[in-house]
């Protein structure tokens, strides 16, 4: 009766015990999160913040994110299509600022003098933007570090058009705080980086998998809620996408669905973005 007892004993201590299936000498109590497989801490990978075993990591996780990266080498993003636009404008202002520009010397007769001066060191200055978006868009390396000459830009035409104000290098600052905010966000943003075919780490390459690819509302909320500061009527539109992916963020989904961070920075620079423009039409408003 006593050696029944022993191997009935035995035979549950051998049933509580779970092996790694790869290694099957190793005592284990975590399960792969994708397919449900025992592995031990050697096999133990992380993939979307989950702890997978070797085989989905590279089967499924690699795979899945190699897909990912190559449909975006190389590809616009929405940086540089928005650069792009931005271009195309000044291309235009371009044409207008030189015709005013001629017409004002050949029919004044004074020469650049005065404000003629001040007009040419602008058309100078937007040639030199006009340059740099140009060769954004055709994702030039260089451009994405020339592109921080805009806020030096802004700061500069703008303490030239206050100069006669008290706060003159405090509006100045005002001018080139949201342009700089905006070209960090395009450097630092790993798809822009794929764009311009610059390696990216797999940490970035989740983040932007779980933030387009599963939920391109919040990207995109993200994005608009910035350009929002220069064209009010897209906040309204920014506030949608911003609480459409925020609703659509789900971390417990294979693979998981993110955004959380980038739908509630949005909906902070949207609300800031509604502030600051009636704040200004109050102001515009008084006589």
């Amino acid at each position: 009766m006593c050696g029944l007892n022993g191997t009935i004993e035995s035979q549950q201590l051998n049933d509580s015990i779970v092996l790694c299936k790869k290694h099957v000498d190793r005592e284990t109590t975590t399960s792969c999160e994708r397919c449900g497989d025992f592995i031990c801490n050697e096999c133990v990978q992380d993939l979307f913040n989950r702890q997978v075993c070797l085989n989905c990591h590279k089967n499924y996780g690699g795979k899945l994110l190699s897909d990912f990266q190559a449909s975006l080498w190389g590809k616009r993003d929405g940086y540089v299509w928005m650069i792009g636009g931005i271009g195309s404008l000044m291309f235009f202002s371009q044409i207008v600022l030189w015709s005013v520009l001629a017409f004002q010397v050949i029919f004044d007769g004074n020469g650049l003098s005065g404000e003629l001066w001040e007009m040419f060191i602008l058309v100078l200055f937007s040639g030199l933007a006009l340059g740099i978006t140009g060769a954004y868009f055709l994702l030039k390396n260089w451009a994405r570090k020339a592109l921080f000459l805009f806020p030096l830009t802004g700061f500069v035409l703008a303490l030239a058009s206050f100069s006669d104000t008290p706060n003159a290098i405090g509006l100045s600052f005002v001018f080139v705080l949201l342009p700089l905010v905006f070209v960090i966000s395009a450097y630092t943003n790993p798809q822009n980086k794929l764009a311009f075919r610059i390696e990216v780490s797999t940490e970035e390459l989740e983040t932007l998998f779980e933030t387009t690819k599963s939920n391109s509302a919040a990207h995109n909320a993200f994005a608009l809620s910035l350009l929002a500061f220069f064209l009010p009527p897209l906040l309204f539109l920014s506030l949608y996408l911003a609480l459409r992916g925020r609703k659509n963020c789900d971390p417990e989904a294979w693979p998981p669905v993110g955004g959380m961070k980038p739908a509630q920075n949005a909906l902070i620079l949207t609300t800031l973005g509604f502030l600051l423009w009636t704040v200004i039409l109050i102001f515009s408003a008084r006589p």
